[in-house]
Parts: structure tokens; C-alpha cells; sequence
């Protein structure tokens, strides 16, 4: 069990930095790189995009050399409560934007299908992530830190992981297959590998507005007995 960690995620929260550079602005090894600014916001004009980071509460800034780097950050809740079950659910992307994230899946995907290029993938891509984020303290595009800005140690993200790991279920996919899921309960992902021809697609109904659920004290205290299991 992890208590500790479990009262920094509850009482800190988690904190999520995006870095987009202009389109065709740079190349980078960055893993968690994404689309340029100007395809996000569908517009060149940055009048436009600061109103739109206004309007979803981003806190954000220009960076770079001739300020054309978009970086946002906000702050989030690591658990919230189901909307109909009232339920606490582990509700965040913590690992997926952590940089000891994607060699660790490598990893356990090689053991899983003993593809060995997955291995060497793995590899090379700790090697880079060990010079690029940590000796040269390079910022991913997609970053995770708790609120307070303070790093979550590769320590306590392997704890995260390995909480998540334990519970994935993996679909044996078929052409033509499809998964319905709860997925305010039930995180969706995909899982390395060099299958070629596999495309899956994704679409979401009936969403739900995510609002501050944890605004009480009670509601912490039942996420605190709910969920400490998940750390065991």
C-alpha cells in the first residue's frame, strides 16, 4: 500500500502542461508530441487562440524563440465520483504523460507477446528518455506533475502503473468486434505492437460534463476509503 502517495494525489492533485509548437516548426524525438497549435485551434491567429484558452480556464503563454510555442497547464482532481453510481473512480492521465511511461509499457508488452523488437524499442527509448527528460531536464509536450508543480517520482508512477496494470483486460480483437464501456469507470487504450493492418475506431455518446465532485470534505473522505485499495 502507498498511503503517502494516495494523500498527495488526493490533496495536491495533478497538474497537466501541453506544449504546441506551429505547425511544421520543429522536428523533435518528443514521444508524446502532438499537433501544432494552429491545427488544434483551426486558426493562425493568436488573438483567437488565447480567447479560446480563456474560455476553457487554460492557464497559458507563448514560448519559444518568436514566441510561437503554445504551452497551457491546469490543474485536476486524480479521483472524481461517478456521475450515477456515485462511486469514486481513479479519473486522470497521470502515466500517460509521464516519461517513464512508454518504455515501461514496451516493456510489459514484450512480456506479454515476446515480440522482440518491442524489447529493443523499449531500450532505445530509455536511453533517450533517461538523457533527454532527465539529464537534460527537457520538458514532454504532454507533461504530468502534482499541482503544486512538484515532479511525481518514477518511484510513485511505477506504483500508478502497476496499480493500472493489474487491472487491464485485454480484448482479443476481431474484425468487425465491438466493446462498449463506461469510461467514466473504465479507462480505453491500445497497446504496442507491430501487428500491421489493425485499426480500431473510437467514439464516444452521451457524454457527461466533468465538474469538481470532490468540492466537500465527505466527498474525499469516501474516495479515501474507496479507492486506497488500488495502491495494495
Amino acid at each position: 500500500r502507498a498511503p503517502k502517495l494516495f494523500e498527495k494525489l488526493l490533496t495536491k492533485k495533478l497538474k497537466y502542461t501541453r506544449t504546441h509548437h506551429r505547425n511544421g516548426a520543429r522536428w523533435t524525438h518528443d514521444v508524446a508530441a502532438m499537433q501544432g497549435w494552429s491545427d488544434v485551434f483551426g486558426t493562425t491567429d493568436k488573438a483567437v487562440v488565447e480567447a479560446l484558452a480563456k474560455e476553457e480556464d487554460l492557464t497559458m503563454q507563448w514560448e519559444g524563440k518568436n514566441n510561437d510555442t503554445f504551452v497551457s497547464e491546469y490543474v485536476s482532481d486524480a479521483f472524481q465520483l461517478h456521475p450515477q453510481t456515485k462511486q469514486p473512480v481513479w479519473f486522470n492521465h497521470a502515466q500517460v504523460f509521464h516519461p517513464t511511461t512508454f518504455p515501461a509499457d514496451l516493456v510489459a508488452a514484450f512480456r506479454r507477446t515476446k515480440q522482440w523488437r518491442l524489447l529493443w524499442h523499449a531500450a532505445r527509448v530509455t536511453a533517450f528518455s533517461m538523457i533527454w527528460y532527465g539529464l537534460l531536464r527537457q520538458k514532454m509536450a504532454l507533461h504530468v506533475t502534482f499541482g503544486d508543480g512538484s515532479a511525481i517520482s518514477p518511484r510513485e508512477m511505477h506504483i500508478i502503473r502497476s496499480a493500472i496494470h493489474r487491472n487491464m483486460v485485454f480484448n482479443r480483437w476481431q474484425q468487425g468486434d465491438l466493446v462498449m464501456i463506461d469510461n467514466f469507470s473504465t479507462s480505453h487504450g491500445r497497446q504496442p505492437t507491430y501487428d500491421k493492418g489493425r485499426k480500431v475506431v473510437v467514439a464516444w455518446s452521451d457524454p457527461v460534463e466533468k465538474s469538481d465532485l470532490l468540492s466537500s470534505i465527505d466527498d474525499a473522505n469516501a474516495v479515501a476509503s474507496e479507492e486506497m485499495s488500488i495502491f495494495g
